[in-house]
């Protein structure tokens, strides 16, 4: 129940699921705030060369190695989740460990400002619904004896 930093819902799928639906059960009494950043806001806060390292198909994940942004025709998505990179960086035995990025730790770094900013409580019977390929979320810390629950359901449109 601790803070979940924003990420992209199934990142370590070839093809993670493009919208996602959040539907809010039992909130917590304290904490447990929604955080969400969109990809435009990210990249504002990035030069052109951190972009096209993000770009390269080199991250870690379940199935292999893939960028963590992408873009068609000024269209831009994003996959992302330091924790799942963090971890297949092990699994895999990558040259580079990814827990020491300096580029991620930025991305981190903008991800948690962006988020603070863009925070919000999701009420008993609130459904949030998100494109999961533009828009990262998180949460904030909440009480390990809450009762919040979430119901999730993941969206693939090809």
């Amino acid at each position: 129940n601790n803070y979940f930093p924003c990420h992209t819902d199934d990142s370590c799928s070839l093809i993670p699921a493009t919208g996602v639906l959040l539907y809010c059960v039992e909130p917590a009494l304290k904490g447990g705030d929604t955080l969400l950043v969109h990809i435009n806001n990210i990249l504002s806060h990035l030069s052109l060369t951190k972009i096209n390292k993000l770009k390269l198909p080199i991250y870690p994940f379940q199935f292999g190695f893939a960028h963590i942004q992408k873009e068609n025709n000024q269209n831009f998505e994003i996959r992302y989740n330091r924790i799942e990179i963090n971890r297949f960086s092990k699994i895999l035995q990558t040259k580079f460990d990814f827990s020491k990025s300096a580029l991620l730790d930025e991305l981190d770094d903008i991800l948690y400002k962006e988020a603070i900013n863009n925070k919000f409580i999701l009420k008993n019977r609130d459904c949030l619904i998100l494109n999961n390929t533009k828009i990262l979320h998180g949460r904030t810390a909440f009480n390990k004896k809450s009762k919040r629950l979430l119901k999730r359901i993941r969206v693939y449109l090809v």
